[in-house]
């Protein structure tokens, strides 16, 4: 079948719609969803928030920012083949060849 490995932080109703054209052209997604503590993802977002392409600025406010990504992290009832949800609250813990490998193997199954 047909691979897809896709990195964001989608909603349930996208997740959705993604599993549902995986189903219809016969494929597997790897979704890498990357969270990490809210207030620690929101100074980040905001120190960069003038480089950043237009559509990634629609989160707004402080507040809006935490509801908006907690919308995308609470994916309770996904149903897609596979997820691998990676903490981004501190860069030195993520382990890339670990993400890597997992990449790869997907790939060659």
């Amino acid at each position: 079948g047909n691979m897809c490995i896709l990195e964001s932080n989608f909603k349930l109703f996208e997740i959705e719609k993604i599993k549902a054209l995986a189903e219809k052209y016969n494929g597997e997604c790897l979704l890498f969803r990357f969270t990490g503590n809210l207030e620690v993802l929101f100074d980040r977002y905001s120190k960069r928030h003038n480089e950043r392409h237009w559509v990634h600025k629609s989160a707004g406010d402080r507040e809006g920012f935490i509801t908006v990504m907690h919308d995308k992290f609470s994916l309770e009832g996904a149903d897609i083949s596979h997820i691998v949800t990676v903490d981004t609250t501190s860069f030195e813990y993520v382990n890339y060849d670990d993400l890597l490998d997992i990449a790869k193997k997907f790939t060659k199954s």
